[in-house]
C-alpha cells in the first residue's frame, strides 16, 4: 500500500465487499496459500480486538483505538512496512 492509501478508503472498500460480498472472507481463507515454515522475520502478528476487549489507549492516548477509523488507519499503517 503506499501513502496515499487512507483509512476512509479501506474503510469503503470493507463496507463494499461486507454488502456485496459476505462470503469472501471465507472464499479467501479456504483458499489461502500456506507458508512453508516460518521466517522470523517476515512474520507479523497484529492483534485488532483492542475496542472488543475495551483496551482502547495507545501511545499515552487513553482513546487512540477507539475510533475503527483510527484502528484502522493503525493497521494499515502497520501492514504498510
Amino acid at each position: 500500500m503506499d501513502g496515499l492509501f487512507q483509512a476512509a478508503d479501506c474503510t469503503s472498500i470493507i463496507l463494499e465487499q461486507r454488502l456485496h460480498h459476505p462470503g469472501r472472507p471465507r472464499e479467501l481463507a479456504v483458499h489461502r496459500r500456506r507458508r512453508k515454515g516460518w521466517q522470523r522475520e517476515k512474520l507479523v502478528i497484529l492483534a485488532a480486538d483492542h475496542p472488543a476487549r475495551r483496551e482502547t489507549s495507545a501511545g499515552g492516548d487513553l482513546w487512540a483505538m477507539a475510533d475503527r477509523a483510527e484502528l484502522l488507519h493503525r493497521i494499515v499503517s502497520t501492514q504498510s512496512r
